[in-house]
């Protein structure tokens, strides 16, 4: 019935891994093993995913050589390049929720032929644009969101004269590591993350100013040997392959399109109301920009780039001095980690004069957080809070002009408080 529970297709089980990995829900509990799909690739391989690491296999296609189906797998096979075991396949079980509200009528996929649509490929403020039409960029549009996105609506392919082949991912020689996992971020969560719809702009961006300008197969890296590829004759998606002609013979050599998202509209919005963003600027909630990162981040299972901090300091108080947790030692100072620290400061809070919430934007800042702001931006001489503690004592910058000493203090005492936030 349309109410019951039912085995995922490729992309919705693809939906719920990614969920799984970036949400932080902790009533959702996996093992990294395989899990069928309802998607069948031909009359006898289906689609299955690797809770390991995402990556969706038929083995069809030569992929294993020889192999004439996998319907009947109990395990799951041993990929050239893999270190994963063999392991017992699984299933979960999904359903759709019944829409409660009036929708917009579907859109309509169906491609026959590339059409000439002026309210297309003009651009500019009146963009109108269906899968297929020829785009402002002279290419073929390939995906249309429904709506704008903070990247765009639409998603254009270039023309066939702008594609490479038997181009490396990285020049020669280069060794550097595009995601390196360290201070507020997962490497591995950033890469799960750029998996996303949108993210090739922001991928390619990072990936240049770590390797340099270049040709890249996809924008998106797994790991620092290998980067995701898609095998065109079925779909499938790896991370194995680590030659330009593949892991097949003959050869079929890595090819690499690129694309462009746009939208409907070319009105460039202000920081404070989700644009881009500069130090200096008002930020969304109101405060002032005082750290741009030149990536997206993800800390805790939050996104972030910006971080803007109130623009006054409003008052003076304790620092939850009523806390059942006496032995506390938040040592993590760094950009981005005031939002993790301000949630372990409330965990034994009796009293919270302030009832400040993390989970709602604003927190108490780290000492790295709150010396830049204070640094960049000036504010009145004084004593401020930071959400790092000492055994249970708190540490507050005492600042007069742009010199700031960190100094060790009862949490009952009163000072300033300056609070931030962390946003995309």
């Amino acid at each position: 019935g349309v109410n019951e529970f039912y085995l995922p297709s490729k992309d919705e089980l693809d939906a719920l891994y990614n969920y799984w990995k970036i949400s932080g829900d902790q009533r959702i509990k996996y093992s990294a093993v395989p899990m069928w799909t309802s998607s069948q690739a031909s009359a006898t391989f289906v689609w299955y995913q690797l809770f390991q690491d995402g990556t969706q296999f038929t083995d069809a296609n030569g992929i294993i050589r020889g192999l004439q189906g996998n319907k009947d797998f109990l395990k799951s096979p041993v990929h050239a390049g893999s270190a994963f075991t063999p392991t017992d396949f699984q299933v979960v079980g999904v359903r759709a929720i019944p829409v409660t509200s009036v929708l917009q009528s579907d859109i309509d996929l169906t491609v026959r032929a590339t059409t000439n649509n002026s309210q297309c490929s003009a651009g500019g403020a009146n963009t109108v644009c269906k899968v297929g039409d020829i785009g402002p960029g002279g290419g073929i549009v390939f995906y249309d969101a429904g709506k704008d996105e903070y990247w765009g609506r639409y998603l254009e392919m270039a023309p066939k004269s702008c594609e490479g082949e038997r181009l490396s991912w990285r020049p020669a020689g280069n060794t550097k590591t595009v995601y390196t996992g360290s201070g507020s971020q997962s490497a591995a969560e950033l890469r799960l993350l750029a998996k996303g719809l949108g993210m090739g702009k922001v991928n390619t961006r990072v990936i240049t100013l770590a390797l340099g300008a270049g040709t890249k197969p996809t924008s998106t890296d797994y790991n620092n040997s290998t980067a995701w590829t898609q095998y065109f004759m079925d779909g499938q998606q790896f991370d194995r392959v680590q030659t330009l002609d593949g892991n097949k013979n003959p050869p079929n050599p890595f090819r690499v399109r690129p694309i462009r998202a746009f939208g409907t509209n070319n009105v460039v919005l202000a920081c404070k109301d989700g644009g881009l963003c500069k130090i200096g600027d008002t930020g969304p909630g109101g405060g002032t920009v005082f750290y741009v990162a030149p990536s997206l981040l993800l800390k805790d299972k939050m996104q972030w780039q910006y971080l803007e901090v109130q623009k006054y300091p409003t008052f003076q108080a304790d620092l939850c001095a009523r806390n059942t947790n006496t032995r506390t030692a938040q040592t993590n100072d760094g950009l981005g980690e005031g939002r993790r620290n301000s949630e372990k400061l409330l965990v034994g809070c009796i009293e919270n004069i302030r009832q400040i919430k993390p989970e709602n934007s604003w927190y108490v800042p780290s000492i790295s957080e709150l010396k830049l702001a204070l640094n960049l931006l000036g504010y009145p001489d004084g004593d401020y809070w930071t959400s790092n503690l000492v055994f249970g004592s708190g540490i507050i910058l005492s600042c007069k002009g742009k010199t700031c000493q960190k100094i060790g203090v009862s949490r009952g005492d009163a000072y300033f408080w300056l609070l931030v936030r962390a946003f995309k």
